[in-house]
């Protein structure tokens, strides 16, 4: 029994990568559903509705005050934290964060929006010769009622420029949050708005 202390040791050692075998996947996979969690309780709000993004290395979600906790769910702060001493954390902010493929989303649904309008605006060209000057001119024949901006944090509207009878833009801010004045033309693969250039018999 004289080399007890260290045959412990040694064992103690070798048990470290076992434990971690059998520990760390199922951390992942609790992180991965209290992240999921987390995200589809905001994920489809519209922008202006969502509680604020928090979290220095995961995309998550501020608690809505008014809404409690479920059973074992965690916190963003307490994710968070798990994360922090997961082996496994560079993999889960690789694979589980949504943020690229939420700005997918919200900027195709600014693109839909705005070709609803822009719709309409040829529908008006069409029935009056010219672009309309604002979009209230749409309500209610062409529109129910002036579309939102999926993407103003504010809850605005699609923004509309007639820049003369046969010329108009309209445009969403898109999901980075700035008004560039309806720059909508992409260049280089992007374009600093979300939304079309009207031209009489033409659409960009």
């Amino acid at each position: 029994f004289e080399n007890r202390p260290q045959w412990e040791e040694r064992v103690a050692f070798l048990r470290r990568p076992a434990l971690w075998v059998i520990g760390e996947p199922d951390l992942y996979l609790r992180l991965n559903s209290q992240i999921l969690l987390n995200q589809l309780g905001q994920i489809d709000q519209p922008l202006a509705q969502r509680q604020s993004v928090v979290g220095r290395g995961l995309y998550l979600f501020n608690l809505d005050p008014a809404v409690e906790l479920k059973p074992r769910q965690l916190g963003p702060a307490a994710i968070e934290s798990a994360h922090h001493v997961s082996a496994l954390k560079y993999m889960l902010v690789t694979f589980i964060s949504v943020k690229s493929l939420d700005d997918m989303v919200w900027n195709e649904r600014s693109r839909q929006a705005a070709l609803e309008v822009t719709l309409a605006a040829q529908m008006f060209l069409r029935d009056k010769g010219e672009f309309p000057e604002s979009l209230d001119q749409l309500v209610p024949e062409y529109l129910e009622a002036v579309p939102l901006d999926p993407c103003d944090l504010n809850g605005g509207r699609l923004r509309y420029r007639r820049d003369d009878p046969n010329k108009a833009i309209v445009w969403s801010i898109g999901r980075d949050g700035n008004d560039d004045g309806g720059e909508v033309v992409v260049q280089n693969g992007v374009s600093a708005d979300v939304g079309f250039v009207l031209k009489e018999g033409e659409l960009k």
